[in-house]
């Protein structure tokens, strides 16, 4: 399967599996089409671990370890937003040797391809290491420019669209990333499913002013006078 989806035939030559990948993500377009891109890279991804192994089973590389790792770090929102946890991993071996840095960097990105919301001072920490904001050419050939644009450089130099430091008690990474996830549906489109996603923030267990401003804004704008008392007060506060 993974290789009719790259459409070619099972292969050892890695450039050759590049290469079809690149010439198949032209027309998948992350943004568009998200099913389908994750089953292309999912795909490119299997293709190069089976171009890889041999007959003899092996233990997790350094680089998964260390991948490992970040999840851990990424998961708990007050560790994830700390500067020097991820300075501890940027500084790992794996990081730092010609011979596993280039892994290290391409499984970091395709991690951060569904799990980015990073501050600031946290992007610029990896950023020291990879120097991804002066290599936009070169990431491009590998990832989806609006990923690298707008996931990537656009945090490292001005950090997420919802500020991390604001999520409210800030403990559970997950339910930080889902409050973030349907804030920016809210936002951005306009379906029936507005009012399940008004009561989704309400209801959920971590909370962030730009959310809360959000739903009263839209509560006092079909006339609630509660609603736009609410709002002043949050505004008063930050």
């Amino acid at each position: 399967m993974n290789w009719k989806i790259l459409g070619i035939e099972p292969t050892k030559d890695t450039d050759e599996i590049k290469k079809a990948y690149r010439h198949r993500l032209v027309s998948v377009n992350p943004e568009d089409h998200p099913e389908e891109f994750k089953e292309l890279r999912a795909a490119y991804e299997e293709a190069l671990r089976l171009a890889s192994e041999d007959d003899v089973p092996s233990e997790k590389s350094e680089v998964d370890k260390w991948m490992e790792r970040v999840a851990g770090v990424y998961r708990d929102f007050k560790r994830r937003c700390d500067p020097a946890e991820w300075k501890a991993l940027m500084d790992d071996d794996v990081c730092v040797s010609l011979d596993s840095k280039g892994e290290a960097e391409e499984k970091l990105l395709v991690f951060f391809m569904n799990e980015c919301m990073l501050p600031t001072e946290v992007w610029k920490v990896i950023d020291e290491r990879f120097s991804f904001s002066d290599r936009r050419e070169e990431l491009i050939e590998k990832f989806p420019a609006d990923f690298i644009d707008y996931g990537v450089i656009n945090g490292i130099l001005y950090g997420p669209s919802v500020p991390c430091r604001l999520f409210e008690p800030g403990t559970d990474g997950d339910g930080c990333d889902r409050l973030r996830a349907v804030f920016m549906r809210l936002r951005s489109v306009h379906t029936e499913e507005e009012d399940e996603n008004e009561l989704m923030i309400s209801s959920m267990s971590e909370h962030h002013p730009y959310s809360d401003a959000l739903v009263l804004k839209r509560r006092s704008a079909r006339g609630d006078r509660e609603a736009l008392e609410e709002l002043k007060k949050l505004a008063d506060r930050f």
